[in-house]
């Protein structure tokens, strides 16, 4: 079980916190929706955890896979720091990928800030969302969305 927590982030004039996963166990209250949507996608024919969530801020892509996979890199144009809520320790983000990735029949690509993170390989945050016009359907937990001209549905 996941909970969701706030990521400080902080670049050069900015400070913005976003919400990102912790494995940390919380007891949840009655009437609370858990909408943390969990898939698998393939990243170079290799099974791949993802994570889709609409209130975070970029698309993150974890350290391990991108080293075990051997994906190229590239500097971050705009380098900046995070900081997990229950760590004290900043995370500078200084790099980015261009990850493929595909579902059955549906293939994409997007760019992908590198940072250590457990809870998934990749986690597709408001660029994703935005960029393919997703609709979360929040009560049942699934994201919709046109692709080619057919409408898909991620169902949990």
């Amino acid at each position: 079980m996941f909970s969701l927590v706030y990521l400080l982030t902080m670049s050069e004039n900015t400070e913005i916190a976003q919400r990102v996963l912790s494995s940390q166990m919380e007891k949840v209250e009655q009437n609370q929706f858990n909408n943390l949507f969990q898939t698998f996608f393939a990243v170079m024919e290799r099974r791949c955890r993802v994570i889709i969530d609409g209130e975070t801020c970029n698309n993150l892509a974890s350290l391990e896979l991108v080293e075990k996979l051997g994906l190229t890199t590239k500097p971050h144009p705009h380098p900046y720091y995070m900081q997990w809520v229950n760590s004290y320790d900043k995370i500078k983000v200084t790099e980015f990928a261009h990850i493929e990735f595909s579902i059955g029949f549906y293939k994409s690509s997007a760019d992908f800030d590198i940072v250590p993170m457990q809870a998934c390989h990749l986690l597709l945050g408001t660029p994703w969302i935005n960029i393919n016009d997703v609709v979360h359907k929040k009560v049942v937990n699934r994201y919709s969305f046109n692709y080619n001209g057919e409408k898909l549905h991620l169902n949990l």
